[in-house]
């Protein structure tokens, strides 16, 4: 199953940030855009749905966001 929504840009960055922990998001182009999947089970005529995965990679979509180091700095991405 697949989904697409179009959104502005702060939703495109939120849907990143809600969903990968304690990241910030800082940057999100015009024509950004995020990735993200969970697995849909189906058992006993009910369906189940996972946790999302977020795909999209620093910088590659348009979307820029840094992680917390141990230290508490804040750094890139990879």
């Amino acid at each position: 199953m697949y989904l697409f929504l179009v959104n502005s840009g702060e939703g495109v960055g939120v849907s990143v940030s809600a969903f990968l922990e304690d990241i910030t998001v800082d940057a999100v182009e015009y024509c950004a855009y995020s990735q993200l999947r969970r697995h849909v089970f189906h058992k006993n005529k009910s369906f189940t749905a996972g946790e999302f995965e977020v795909l999209t990679h620093n910088g590659r979509t348009g979307i820029g966001y840094k992680i917390p180091m141990a230290n508490g700095a804040m750094d890139d991405a990879m």
